[in-house]
């Protein structure tokens, strides 16, 4: 690996990392989601979420290393879907349409 291969690699590593902690909402959702598993950590089936997050946490690192790399602006979509989901409780079609293509999610565990 060239020198320049090397610095490309290591910004591409910077802005995943400030992609994660430079905003404020991700540290203040893991303190607070540590409050609450602190709090009652007796209750949770650690071999359930551990297959979970072996399937959701490799997925999360490629998105952000993609819009990270890519420079893709994914702030439309995500305003888009805040929006839909803000909508669906003052319309009842519409929270339907979104409990209805939820109602088939199972879990595969």
């Amino acid at each position: 690996m060239c020198g320049s291969e090397q610095k490309e690699d290591r910004t591409s590593v910077q802005g995943l990392v400030q992609a994660l902690w430079k905003p404020t909402l991700l540290p203040i959702s893991l303190a607070i989601n540590l409050m609450q598993v602190g709090k009652h950590y007796e209750h949770i089936d650690r071999a359930f979420y551990r297959k979970i997050l072996t399937l959701t946490i490799p997925l999360v690192i490629l998105c952000l290393l993609l819009v990270t790399k890519l420079r893709i602006n994914i702030g439309i979509v995500v305003g888009l879907f805040l929006i839909l989901v803000a909508l669906k409780n003052f319309s009842t079609r519409l929270g339907r349409l979104i409990e209805s293509l939820v109602s088939y999610e199972k879990s595969y565990f």
